[in-house]
């Protein structure tokens, strides 16, 4: 789900709903009433980090080591926060385990970051977003455009029929 655009957009859709922030105006837009990061923010930052720093991991010795390190740094600094952390201090709606955290602070202060520095983040945070989320989003008139948008599935009652072309 994460990876298909419509499907983002809908389950982002989906999220606003159950959170009270409903739809923007379109194209998968929310409101964005609080200032912390959701999952799917956190995600994406991560997800676009990985896509970023992968062709630079390629490069032996390369002068963008650097800049991984300082990008590895300003998302930890931006992202993550230790569990004593006060409400004001947090600045996602969620956190991640302190084993996660601490790898990722390691690696940073041992200067081994690269492409797969967040990929122990972004692989708890879709497991959060599949228990959380996803049972309610099959259920939902999001889950419902999206078979009909992105297959040949067409949806009846608690059932899905593949429609067959003749």
């Amino acid at each position: 789900v994460l990876h298909c655009p419509k499907a983002l957009e809908l389950l982002e859709d989906f999220l606003g709903e159950r959170q009270g922030r409903g739809r923007a105006g379109g194209a998968g837009e929310t409101k964005r009433n609080s200032r912390k990061k959701t999952l799917l923010d956190t995600w994406r930052e991560l997800r676009a980090f990985r896509t970023w720093a992968c062709p630079l991991d390629a490069a032996v010795e390369d002068p963008e080591d650097e800049l991984v390190e300082q990008r590895c740094e300003e998302i930890a600094n931006s992202l993550l926060i230790f569990p004593n952390a006060t409400n004001e201090e947090k600045r996602s709606d969620f956190e991640l385990p302190l084993a996660v955290q601490q790898e990722v602070f390691s690696e940073i202060e041992e200067k081994r970051t690269s492409a797969a520095t967040f990929v122990d983040a972004e692989t708890y945070i879709i497991d959060l977003i599949s228990k959380r989320y996803l049972c309610a989003f099959k259920s939902s008139p999001q889950f419902r455009e999206l078979l009909e948008t992105v297959g040949d599935c067409k949806m009846g009652g608690d059932s899905t029929r593949r429609i067959t072309q003749k």
